[in-house]
């Protein structure tokens, strides 16, 4: 089996013709919280995402964190908290990374996969946080198996602060200008 190497540039470019994408600056210097589908799918999270983004909102400026709506997730639950959300779910999440819309901003999930695939399939680097080993915020479903835990910390693909403290310097870091890409 032989697999032929593509222009980069090329097959993105196919990839933004076919999904209509257009290039966005609505992500820019922000802090991204992606959101996930606990309640869609039955699952109990703790109430966690209220409690990440107040944490977020305790170092970051409101103006610099939006949310990313998760496809599947129809009302936005964040509305009383006034934040900035964005629910175009037309547009895999991944294509604002291959298009350089994620250059200067900090994904923060806790587990998502959309956090990891664009580094890990397409060597697009982003700064990133998972939350799924986070004691603060750990729920029953944070990476049970540690699969996706062993991936980025193989590949150095995101930051796993352990506690809330590490978080929160994290995200210092990041205000400050000082926060290193871990690849």
């Amino acid at each position: 089996l032989h697999i032929q190497a593509c222009d980069m540039k090329k097959y993105v470019s196919v990839l933004n013709d076919f999904w209509e994408y257009k290039k966005t600056d609505i992500f820019n210097n922000k802090v991204v919280y992606l959101d996930q589908p606990y309640e869609v799918d039955g699952i109990e999270s703790n109430d966690c995402d209220n409690k990440v983004l107040k944490v977020i909102m305790s170092v970051i400026d409101k103006e610099r964190l939006i949310i990313k709506m998760h496809p599947r997730v129809r009302k936005n639950k964040y509305s009383e908290m006034g934040l900035q959300y964005y629910s175009d779910s037309s547009v895999p999440w991944e294509l604002f990374a291959l298009n350089g819309d994620l250059d200067n901003s900090l994904v923060v999930s806790m587990f998502s996969v959309a956090l990891i695939n664009p580094q890990l399939y397409w060597n697009v680097a982003q700064s990133a946080v998972a939350l799924c080993k986070c004691e603060e915020f750990y729920f029953s479903l944070c990476d049970e198996q540690g699969i996706y835990t062993d991936v980025i910390n193989k590949k150095k693909l995101a930051y796993l602060p352990q506690t809330e403290a590490d978080f929160v310097d994290i995200l210092n870091n990041y205000k400050n200008g000082t926060l290193i890409r871990l690849s």
